[in-house]
């Protein structure tokens, strides 16, 4: 039983560490596509959720 809660705990920390990569690599790709051209990042968000002004 010892090892089964082992390999679960391993398991979890894994896929908690991979949807933390994932996170951070989002994070980047936007701040990046922001820092290339923020005035098309603004209005491509706008226009995503329908913010007028």
């Amino acid at each position: 039983m010892s090892f089964v809660k082992t390999l679960a705990s391993k398991f979890y920390r894994g896929a908690l560490f991979i949807a933390f990569l994932a996170f951070m690599l989002l994070s980047v790709m936007l701040l990046f596509t922001f820092l290339a051209n923020p005035e098309g990042m603004i209005d491509h968000v706008k226009h995503t959720f329908g913010i007028r002004g």
